[in-house]
């Protein structure tokens, strides 16, 4: 293997990290959103009456809070990409 960077130019890697926010925080506002409703079926609503969903869409809840935990997992890895990102960009001033 040669001593080379995975990012070879500065554009690149800016292109990268810009990228990186980006989807960084369309992975947080999906996340909040899937916590929502995940809570939403599970407690009901307290000043409606729409009933507690969970009980009979139990597979759904499941799913859904996983996906929740699926959402911040992929968040962190892409905050740990903005930082070698940075890392990358201040490197090279």
């Amino acid at each position: 293997m040669r001593k080379t960077p995975v990012v070879p130019t500065r554009t690149q890697a800016w292109f990268c990290f810009i990228a990186d926010q980006i989807l960084g925080c369309a992975m947080v506002s999906g996340g909040s959103a899937a916590l929502g409703v995940t809570n939403m079926n599970r407690t009901g609503i307290r000043h409606m009456p729409i009933p507690n969903f969970c009980k009979s869409l139990g597979f759904f809840c499941d799913h859904l809070a996983i996906s929740v935990v699926f959402a911040l997992l992929a968040f962190l890895l892409l905050a740990a990409s903005s930082i070698l990102d940075v890392l990358r960009l201040s490197g090279d001033c």
